[in-house]
């Protein structure tokens, strides 16, 4: 049986994975309203066992552009209680951190009851948690996670995560690993179950591997048409539709996109008044990118090729899928001006990621 979620005036079918992560957020909804209903039974009967090995919230992790935050905030809008919060985990220990340091001026508590009061002050009576684009950089983050999520399945609140990598695969090499696997071991995977996204073949990175040109030049009719065969291909056919990313309290807006493949032209991205954040963004949200209409640059549009620098490096840092039509060779791009000798490494960078080997890796 197929389901369709409408997003943005869009109608998004699932897929088989998609359809599995929603009937599980589907489940923890009938959960929660089970053990309302069998308040008695709890006490008196099994369900109370049953219920106890339930899975209290859900792990969703898998590439960029799968549908985690789409199917999450799905799950946010359909959840019967009232009192409820999605943020972006980021965001979440911004604000711990913020209460943190504004209590401990005002009390004089053991650090475990400071970061009690204090994630009671943030979670204060909501009963669904949802974070967005879970991961762990900060040492600090990583030896607090516990007791936070402690405290917060102790008030039989509801967790959903995303993510875009599985629990064990965070934080690597971090200080004092050891501690954050006590986070993951002892409440993520006690109290949520894990579940992974990616379908086993993913037939668009299928289809890429197939195409013989990654990288077209000159600008023509011919090479034109075969980018648009290869959008129509990959959108099934479907109109492409305009989507917008918050990047630090500011919109950016994409004008072609659909699902997880966004289409720019080169003014858009590089003459645009981009930086590194934006991009970081661009390429965590979609997974495969056009970047179109590429002229041969002079020595002096140093700032257009200083974007076009960065752009590349975060395509590259991402292992995004990456298709680009130009009016030269990549090596004719920017020959000669003030950040000539960087693109260098650009030159190499996108010669790499053109070629079969970069998309035998993706596949």
């Amino acid at each position: 049986m197929s389901i369709t979620l409408k997003v943005k005036d869009k109608e998004i079918v699932l897929d088989d994975h998609q359809i599995k992560a929603f009937n599980i957020l589907k489940d923890l909804i009938s959960g929660r309203s089970n053990h309302k209903k069998s308040f008695f039974q709890k006490i008196f009967g099994k369900s109370s066992a049953e219920y106890a090995t339930k899975p209290q919230g859900l792990y969703l992790y898998g590439k960029v552009g799968r549908g985690k935050s789409m199917l999450m905030q799905d799950f946010f809008n359909k959840f019967p209680e009232q009192n409820k919060l999605y943020i972006h985990f980021n965001s979440f220990m911004q604000k711990i951190h913020r209460e943190l340091y504004k209590t401990r001026q005002n009390q004089n508590l053991d650090k475990d009851k400071l970061i009690e009061i204090v994630t009671q002050n943030i979670i204060k009576n909501n009963k669904l948690l949802c974070l967005d684009e879970f991961q762990v950089d900060d040492v600090t983050d990583a030896l607090i996670l516990r007791r936070i999520f402690s405290y917060i399945f102790s008030q039989n609140v509801t967790v959903v995560f995303t993510s875009n990598k599985k629990p064990e695969d965070l934080y690597q090499n971090g200080l004092q690993r050891d501690l954050f696997l006590q986070f993951v071991n002892d409440i993520l995977k006690i109290h949520c179950q894990i579940f992974n996204l990616d379908s086993e073949t993913d037939y668009r990175e299928k289809f890429l591997h197939k195409v013989k040109k990654h990288y077209f030049y000159p600008l023509n009719k011919e090479n034109n048409q075969n980018i648009a065969n290869i959008l129509q291909h990959l959108g099934h056919g479907k109109p492409f539709y305009e989507d917008k990313l918050t990047i630090l309290g500011r919109e950016l807006v994409i004008p072609k996109t659909y699902e997880n493949i966004a289409v720019f032209d080169f003014k858009e991205l590089c003459v645009a008044n981009l930086g590194v954040v934006d991009y970081q963004e661009i390429c965590r949200k979609f997974h495969i990118i056009f970047l179109l209409n590429v002229p041969k640059l002079t020595k002096e549009e140093r700032n257009e090729a200083k974007r076009l620098i960065l752009f590349i490096d975060e395509i590259y840092e991402n292992k995004s899928t990456l298709l680009m039509s130009s009016a030269v060779k990549i090596e004719e791009i920017y020959e000669e001006g003030q950040n000539s000798k960087i693109f260098k490494r650009t030159i190499s960078r996108l010669k790499e990621i053109m070629s079969d080997s970069y998309g035998q890796l993706l596949h």
